[in-house]
């Protein structure tokens, strides 16, 4: 059995792991705290032990058992502050972080062993990831080691617009320090893969980069696609881009071993490149599947991504396997689900994977509207390094903490976005990205069709009604006539009812006072509890979801363009890419499936300055 002293050094091992990154401000407060609580400790006597300890001491009952009280039924782990352990962090810091420090620090509740505990775990958390004694070797003094690995977001004016060339520029130009850009210019070229390619992310994201004048380009080495609209797609980009190395492959399961046939059915040995990028399928772990499947079964599609990929690792020799992996998938990738009548977390089993393959990496939770886009769209990222000086336990912490100083540089990639960012983008946009009216390839909304049994939604929506004690008066107002006239035209009419109600509640809450006079964006489409309405930013954009945006007093319809341009492809790339050539069906459905641009483009960034010997 362990001793005190080693349980709580575990519990304050888990407890700093957990806890967000704290401003400089608090940490002082708390050092300034703690130093004053250990002089008066240290000023009393010490208490004298008489018998056995009470029942209901802190954390134990008699015994030394933990008592089934509130901490276990929330799910805490041995004493009163251990949370759950978890594979992911977040890249955005915690605005209450601040509050509950300074909270803590101004109690003049008794000090005890538990709470100088966990005050000491803030301060280790608070203070900065590489010390004086710990400079990267990339480093050539105290104040550049400092702004490299201080991790926090950037503080001051952001790119001038939001797409990916504009943003890259920024990155490069204001964000890096001189030592990064020089390292970034010397390595001149890297090269990359893709899997699960869509419209080929990766590939955009290194040529924003060549096109800020960094000096550094990408070659790209392969794509696997199993589209064939996607597969032509990514080979005219390759021939827009001259990225004539690139094959392209149907399958990632083509290239488990050599020869591998592309699409144009010629042969080739195994691609090797430096970095790789890749999108989890998410059929089989979305929250909205109705049968979920384990991300290491082969069966689900899921599950065949991941362990194609993997078995292309297993392909190569260890030396001419990737030396980063970048990975993306939904966010309930590292939600724990039930599959097959057993827990898991997806990132568990993928970290696990990679690193019985010699990597070591983290997963971080990340958002669109971190990274100057007025979208919402949360992710699961991953950041895998491949090691380079052994396997062992040392080598792989040491690979780890390079791969976390690496989520420590993406911090500093994000910029906030303001209240009227969604608005400036449809300004903003030469073509508007909208439709007034409906798109001239697309069909009429369909009438209802007429079931043998009763509709359900009449019920459910009579129900809303109730529930936000709505009068036919309140949705009956000349405001909401006009908007049914000019819904009909886009919508069905369980859509538009859907979209009236859930502005009715909005106004009866004082939320939403005049539709008419204010910009906002919504999902239409599923259920009426599902319709999801923001001023701010706009829905997580999904391939076939209708997207509605009420502005100037119009309400539009999304096309595929504003779709783009909240992946960060916007008027300048999208006419480099010729994304202008698909029809607004095609168009929304890339977006819907695509990495984020500008994140993609931070973690390249990110990946490089990793790489000590690209």
């Amino acid at each position: 059995m362990a001793s005190d002293g080693e349980g709580s050094e575990k519990t304050s091992r888990s407890e700093s792991e957990q806890i967000q990154h704290l401003p400089k401000r608090d940490s002082q407060e708390l050092n300034e705290c703690l130093s004053q609580e250990t002089s008066e400790a240290s000023s009393k006597p010490a208490p004298k032990n008489r018998g056995k300890p009470k029942a209901h001491a802190r954390g134990r009952g008699a015994g030394g058992r933990a008592p089934r009280g509130r901490a276990q039924e929330k799910g805490r782990g041995k004493g009163r502050g251990a949370p759950r352990k978890s594979c992911i962090a977040l890249l955005s810091p915690s605005r209450h972080a601040g509050k509950r420090c300074r909270a803590r620090s101004a109690d003049a509740a008794p000090s005890t062993p538990e709470t100088r505990r966990i005050k000491q775990a803030n301060l280790d958390w608070a203070r900065p990831k590489n010390s004086v004694g710990e400079q990267s070797s990339h480093a050539t003094s105290e104040s550049e080691a400092s702004a490299a690995n201080c991790g926090e977001p950037h503080v001051g004016p952001g790119p001038q617009t939001n797409g990916l060339f504009n943003y890259t520029a920024w990155l490069v130009d204001t964000v890096l320090t001189p030592v990064e850009q020089k390292r970034l210019a010397e390595m001149e070229t890297f090269s990359f893969g893709e899997f699960c390619a869509g419209m080929g992310s990766g590939m955009m994201a290194s040529e924003a980069l060549r096109r800020s004048g960094i000096g550094c380009s990408g070659r790209c080495h392969c794509l696997t696609e199993l589209s064939t609209w996607k597969q032509k797609f990514l080979q005219s980009q390759c021939d827009i881009l001259k990225q004539d190395n690139a094959h392209i492959f149907k399958s990632t399961g083509d290239l488990a071993k050599a020869p591998c046939t592309d699409i144009h059915g010629k042969l080739h040995d195994l691609p090797v490149f430096d970095i790789l990028f890749m999108g989890i399928v998410c059929v089989d772990i979305s929250r909205l599947t109705s049968r979920p499947k384990s991300l290491m079964d082969a069966s689900g599609a899921s599950g065949s991504s991941f362990n194609q990929c993997l078995h292309y690792l297993d392909g190569l020799s260890f030396e001419q396997r990737p030396k980063a992996l970048v990975l993306e998938c939904v966010r309930a990738l590292d939600q724990k689900r039930a599959v097959d009548g057993h827990t898991e977390r997806g990132t568990a089993q993928a970290a696990e994977a990679l690193a019985e393959r010699g990597y070591a990496g983290k997963f971080w939770q990340v958002d669109a509207r971190h990274f100057g886009l007025p979208a919402k769209r949360s992710r699961v990222w991953s950041l895998f390094l491949r090691c380079t000086k052994g396997l062992g336990p040392r080598a792989m912490a040491q690979r780890l903490k390079e791969a976390e100083s690496a989520g420590d540089i993406i911090r500093r990639f994000q910029v906030s976005t303001g209240r009227g960012c969604l608005q400036e983008l449809l300004e903003r946009m030469s073509r508007g990205g909208l439709e007034a009216e409906p798109h001239p390839e697309a069909k009429p909304p369909p009438k209802e069709k007429q079931q043998k049994t009763p509709a359900k939604w009449p019920q459910r929506h009579q129900d809303f009604k109730e529930k936000h004690k709505l009068s036919d008066e309140d949705i009956n107002t000349e405001s909401f006539q006009l908007l049914r006239r000019q819904a009909n035209a886009m919508l069905r009419p369980r859509e538009v009812d859907a979209l009236v109600l859930n502005l009715a509640a909005l106004r009866a809450k004082g939320k939403l006072l005049d539709w008419q006079s204010s910009t906002f964006a919504c999902s239409i489409g599923a259920s009426i509890e599902r319709v999801s309405i923001s001023s701010a930013s706009f829905p997580c954009v999904q391939p076939s979801m209708k997207h509605i945006v009420c502005y100037k007093g119009k309400v539009l319809l999304a096309d595929g363009l504003l779709c783009l341009a909240l992946q960060g492809l916007q008027e300048s790339e999208q006419r480099t890419f010729n994304l202008h050539d698909l029809s607004s069906r095609r168009q929304q459905d890339m977006a819907g499936n695509a990495f984020t641009s500008n994140i993609c483009v931070a973690f390249l960034i990110s990946a490089l300055l990793a790489l000590n010997d690209i």
